[in-house]
C-alpha cells in the first residue's frame, strides 16, 4: 500500500480538518461505482491517518 498522505495528496504536517476535507472530497470523486480500486485505498488511507492517535501510531510503527 501507497503512504496513507501520498494517497490522499496532503502534506505530511496536515491537520484533522485538512485530512477530513481531503477524505470527503475525494470519495465523492471516486465513488465505488467509478472507481472501486481507488475509494477501498482512499479509505484505507483515511482509516490510517484520520485521527490524533492514529497517526501518532503511523508515525511509531511505520507502514507494515
Amino acid at each position: 500500500m501507497q503512504f496513507p498522505y501520498e494517497v490522499l495528496n496532503l502534506p505530511d504536517n496536515a491537520d484533522e480538518s485538512l485530512i477530513r476535507k481531503t477524505y470527503l472530497e475525494l470519495i465523492k470523486k471516486y465513488t465505488p461505482e467509478k472507481n472501486i480500486e481507488k475509494f477501498q485505498l482512499i479509505k484505507e488511507a483515511y482509516a490510517l491517518i484520520k485521527d490524533a492517535e492514529s497517526r501518532a501510531r503511523l508515525c511509531i510503527f511505520g507502514m507494515q
